[in-house]
């Protein structure tokens, strides 16, 4: 089966429904189509036989016909109500399997999309907000689209054919019929164009107050919950908002019923109307009571398509018209290429130097500048720190030099050629990192470390890091230990210390092999002893590689051949600990100001 990708250089219609239909599944989207279309007609074709049928009855009670020709008419009606009962059948059973195929396809494009978008939409508030409107139930829209453009398109083959079988009998209720159901297509249509984008505004609302309630009743927060007894003030703010949240659904709630109160009572007034208008032929002889009692059901029927029916897929066209432009905005969001790829270590370039040259950059929706004409040059087999005050651009030249965000002006050089030059999965292959904010995986121990590295399965690797890293005691406590599912999803799993956490993050960006390293203060929870500590492994378990050490704690700093000082975007010192000591500038004013504390 043909695999969908998101298109992001063209413009989606209603009428993609329909060929997302078939692309997901053609065969079961194809029954779909036949079913609808069928059922779409009989009714009018079954009207004439039970006008017949009826008449047919009262003459055989008047003794006017033969008993036996009623027969005829019952195993035609049984005929047409047994193919019903299978039709119906048939198109439950394809409508189920339709849904499951596309349901799979759908969330795999959608997940796939996501895990493959550049990590700048991550950090913007508004793509983000997008990506959870699409994310969080993107099927729903998809497959009730299909369901209702296949409504569109019997939709007036049952009209055409209704309306057909009425003219036959009493041409003059055709136009009587359309006119009345023009107020109930328009009302419908304004109000589904705003549907959506009231439903998006409340589902802003309830992602607010989820956060507050579980903020109340997170485990992280427990502590300072409980010393700063802030949870009274959470809760008056999950109220406000749960009242305002409940108050709004009840408006959206309510314009639902009230049209559909509207057009129940519309439908009542139109269809007794008609019925009316019908004992006027009725009572000439221009119709039979067979064909009476058989139209007044058509005319009925009529009218709900074009009263109810085709309103209703108004309705939900004008919604999900502002679902399509949050699908179109969704497709355009750009890829990073080979995403998805796991780091290619083959014919990996050997790492020489890598360059900051005159490096700018400003977050997109912001407007200061964090790296100011920066530059600095790492070499194979020295280790750096790079130091400097909260906001001054360290975490910054991490994600520029791992490719998560492009430089607004200057270069990114690898051994001399610009980084952006080579494929993204060979640029994988020579950074590893351990990030401040590091995860912890809900996965095996050894796994949690493999993971740094997935082109391997090296168990010997593994084990050696892990002794380097002084976890042996670790694992031997561990009920099934290198296969004890770690964290606190499944019932059987274990739950390690934040420290013993981090030290797992280490080791899996070790087993990585990375020729260059980056610790971006993931040790930042840690006293200044076990954090030095963490750092001299590091460092002699990657002897012989680049390092690079990001920290604002400059004890850490001693540690490396240079150091980097970071100060409003760019680079105010640089040179060994010893160098930066002896020149009294601002390295000196920064670890004489730590040291303080520590006296």
């Amino acid at each position: 089966m043909k695999e969908y990708n998101f298109t992001a250089n063209r413009k989606y219609t209603l009428f993609d429904f329909v060929r997302f239909g078939f692309l997901f599944q053609p065969v079961y989207a194809f029954l779909l189509v036949l079913l609808q279309i069928i059922q779409s007609v009989l009714p009018s074709l079954q009207v004439f036989i039970t006008a017949d049928f009826v008449d047919t009855a009262i003459a055989v009670l008047r003794g006017q016909q033969p008993r036996n020709d009623i027969y005829v008419y019952l195993l035609t009606l049984l005929g047409v109500q047994l193919y019903s009962y299978t039709s119906n059948f048939i198109k439950d059973f394809v409508t189920i399997r339709f849904r499951q195929a596309a349901e799979r396809r759908i969330r795999t494009a959608v997940v796939k999309k996501r895990a493959s978008l550049k990590y700048r939409y991550i950090e913007d508030n508004d793509t983000w907000e997008l990506m959870q409107r699409i994310g969080n139930d993107p099927t729903t829209p998809f497959i009730t689209n299909f369901m209702g453009m296949i409504g569109w398109l019997s939709t007036p083959l049952t009209i055409v054919s209704s309306l057909t079988a009425i003219a036959t009998q009493v041409w003059w209720m055709v136009p009587y019929l359309v006119v009345l159901s023009i107020p109930f297509m328009i009302l419908s249509f304004k109000r589904g164009k705003t549907l959506y984008e009231d439903r998006k505004e409340l589902q802003k609302l309830w992602r607010r107050i989820d956060y507050y309630s579980n903020t109340v009743i997170d485990k992280g927060c427990a502590e300072e919950r409980g010393l700063f007894s802030f949870a009274k003030r959470l809760l008056d703010k999950w109220e406000a908002l749960y009242h305002k949240a409940v108050n709004e659904n009840f408006k959206l709630t309510l314009k639902l019923q009230n049209r559909g109160h509207f057009i129940a009572i519309g439908t009542s007034i139109v269809t007794l109307s008609a019925t009316l208008l019908l004992c006027l032929p009725l009572g000439s002889g221009a119709i039979t009571l067979g064909m009476f009692i058989s139209m007044n059901g058509l005319l009925g029927q009529a009218f709900n398509v074009l009263g109810s029916s085709v309103p209703n897929l108004f309705l939900d066209q004008g919604s999900y018209q502002g679902f399509l432009k949050d699908y179109h905005d969704f497709c355009a969001l750009e890829d990073e290429e080979g995403a998805l790829e796991i780091p290619d270590h083959t014919d990996t370039p050997a790492f020489e130097t890598l360059e900051f040259r005159n490096v700018c950059f400003t977050y997109p929706g912001t407007e200061k500048q964090i790296l100011k004409d920066f530059c600095m040059t790492i070499r194979q087999g020295r280790h750096y720190a790079i130091v400097g005050q909260n906001g001054a651009g360290k975490t910054t030249v991490t994600k520029l030099l791992l490719g998560l965000y492009e430089p607004d002006s200057g270069e990114i050089l690898l051994n001399g050629k610009p980084l952006h030059d080579y494929p993204y999965a060979k640029r994988k292959a020579l950074f590893s990192a351990v990030f401040q904010d590091f995860g912890s995986y809900a996965l095996s121990f050894a796994e949690n470390i493999k993971m740094g590295d997935l082109s391997r399965d090296d168990d010997e690797d593994m084990k050696h890091i892990v002794q380097q890293l002084d976890m042996t005691k670790l694992v031997e406590k561990l009920p099934q230990g290198y296969d004890t599912e770690l964290g606190t999803i499944m019932p059987d799993s274990v739950n390690i210390s934040g420290g013993e956490w981090q030290r797992l993050a280490i080791a899996r960006c070790v087993y990585h092999h990375a020729p260059l390293q980056i610790l971006d203060e993931p040790t930042a929870s840690l006293d200044p002893v076990a954090e030095s500590r963490i750092y001299q492994m590091f460092g002699e378990i990657s002897r012989g590689t680049a390092t690079i050490f990001i920290t604002h704690r400059l004890g850490a700093a001693k540690l490396s051949d240079e150091v980097l000082v970071i100060d409003e975007g760019h680079v105010v010192e640089c040179g060994s600990h010893r160098e930066l000591m002896r020149k009294h500038g601002k390295y000196y004013e920064m670890f004489e100001a730590q040291r303080s504390w520590y006296q």
